[in-house]
């Protein structure tokens, strides 16, 4: 999903807007969609509720194949999408790939893709069905 979630992303936006805008990305696990859109020129703020994959993606970011200043464009914070007490950060545009391993996290999902659409941002949700893990 996080393939597919980052090729829409760099095929619908024009590019002349792309570099004004902020992308959020709920669950950046691997941190595919934060790295693809941080090289189309995105300003990207990469979460996770976990700390590994936020270290994994700023080391990633600052090594990868001599991109001087993808690690400038990508930042990193620790973000729990079940606990609503926590605003999202502002963004263009919210994105989550393979986030709704339980039931629990496909409520907290539609609660946050309700918030985001309140503020105005445009929100893109990509999912694997059937993919093992799911509950």
């Amino acid at each position: 999903a996080a393939s597919a979630v980052a090729n829409h992303l760099m095929s619908t936006g024009a590019a002349e807007d792309i570099g004004q805008q902020t992308l959020l990305e709920l669950g950046t696990g691997t941190g595919l969609v934060s790295l693809a859109a941080a090289r189309a020129g995105y300003k990207v703020i990469a979460t996770d509720y976990e700390t590994v994959p936020l270290k994994l993606l700023e080391y990633c970011a600052a090594n990868l194949n001599g991109e001087d200043d993808l690690n400038m464009r990508i930042q990193t914070s620790k973000l729990d999408i079940c606990d609503d007490t926590t605003p999202l950060p502002d963004a263009d545009i919210v994105c989550a790939a393979d986030i709704m391993y339980e039931p629990k996290t496909g409520r907290a999902t539609a609660h946050r893709t309700v918030e985001a659409l309140k503020r105005g941002s445009r929100v893109v949700i990509g999912c694997s069905p059937g993919r093992p893990g799911r509950t």
